[in-house]
């Protein structure tokens, strides 16, 4: 079974407008998951999203490090908290735009926007 979807945010900064898209994601510790970032363009109710060419993989208890070509370009801060137990299985893909790379360990509390991967 292959499980893809999306996060659609907003950074609440400069209003620029993102979509994180889980292209592959393995059911196995680590929990590998491939995700790839895509800038919206366009205005109000005409958007459409344009792919910026990077990529990462984040395993279980990752997130994307300051400093990165992914942080750096703009691209959404994302924490990938492993498999979340339903049926059918969905990874734990979390947005954070206070940054994961000042973050304290992995306290829930201080995630700023928590959206899960949508099915795409």
């Amino acid at each position: 079974m292959m499980l893809r979807g999306y996060i659609d945010t907003t950074n609440p900064s400069d209003s620029s407008g993102w979509r994180v898209w889980l292209d592959n994601f393995q059911y196995y510790s680590p929990y590998p998951a491939t995700l790839k970032c895509y800038k919206r363009m366009g205005v109000p109710g005409n958007y459409w999203y344009t792919y910026t060419g990077l990529q990462v993989t984040l395993v279980d208890g990752n997130y994307t490090q300051s400093g990165t070509q992914w942080v750096t370009y703009g691209c959404p801060p994302i924490a990938h908290f492993g498999q979340q137990g339903s049926s059918p299985p969905q990874a734990h893909i979390y947005v954070d735009w206070g940054g994961y790379g000042t973050m304290a360990g992995r306290s829930k509390s201080q995630i700023v926007s928590t959206r899960k991967i949508r099915r795409g």
